[in-house]
């Protein structure tokens, strides 16, 4: 990888987080991944791939330490990808299913691959905060969001306006949830919906660089948009509100 890197990758879903960031994501990224792969079919299923023998660096400023991690990481989680069984292309885990069901490759007469319907078999059943993208089971992740908003606000207070994130709607993600509990039966469908629902508000929420158009965290986006490679050439200050 060229230029100076900014931030680390995930070896596992390929975003990037600041030094003291990664520790903490890959506190929950493995199980979070295991967890998506068990509502795929069993033919498209993969396992969580092994951390890269690099170690990682605790610091940006040994760039050859980093550069190497990165390059190791990145290529692992394009790897850890869902393979689609008939064009060998690689998807993420919410969009396999619907491209292999539409492959131009796929054979004529071949059965239908669907997401299988099943009970989540690990417990705690995990939902995804809308807000910051980690995993939390049933009984805490409504009070969990209440304190995860707060967070949230008091860290885009720290970042300039022009780096700052588009704030996740806590009412709809709190309504969510209790939709899905008031009858008091929480099914794998549900779980799944709202694990789609909160990680699209999550990832929309980041974020974007001007130049390249990539999204981050908003502490990611400081230091990225200091040796972002992109044509046109903006700083945080430089960029409107």
């Amino acid at each position: 990888m060229s230029g100076r890197a900014t931030a680390l990758y995930c070896y596992i879903c390929g975003l990037q987080y600041g030094t003291a960031g990664l520790p903490k994501h890959l506190n929950s990224c493995p199980e979070k991944y295991a967890n998506e792969q068990k509502f795929l079919p069993k033919a498209l299923q993969e396992k969580a791939p092994d951390p890269p023998k690099a170690e990682r660096p605790t610091s940006l400023k040994d760039q050859t330490a980093c550069k190497k991690w990165n390059t190791e990481a990145y290529d692992i989680s394009r790897i850890a990808m869902n393979d689609c069984p008939y064009c060998q292309r690689k998807f993420a885990s919410d969009r396999v299913v619907k491209h292999v069901q539409s492959c131009s490759k796929k054979p004529a007469g071949a059965d239908d691959i669907t997401v299988e319907k099943k009970t989540v078999t690990s417990k705690p059943k995990l939902f995804i905060c809308g807000i910051c993208g980690r995993e939390y089971g049933t009984a805490s992740i409504e009070k969990h969001m209440n304190s995860c908003i707060v967070q949230f606000r008091n860290d885009q207070a720290k970042v300039p306006a022009s780096a700052r994130r588009e704030e996740p709607d806590l009412k709809a993600l709190l309504e969510d949830i209790k939709k899905i509990k008031e009858d008091g039966k929480v099914t794998s469908k549900e779980i799944q919906a709202q694990r789609e629902n909160a990680t699209n508000m999550w990832k929309e929420s980041l974020a974007k660089c001007p130049n390249c158009e990539r999204t981050f965290e908003s502490e990611v986006l400081e230091k990225h948009l200091k040796g972002c490679k992109s044509t046109t050439s903006y700083t945080v200050a430089s960029i409107k509100k």
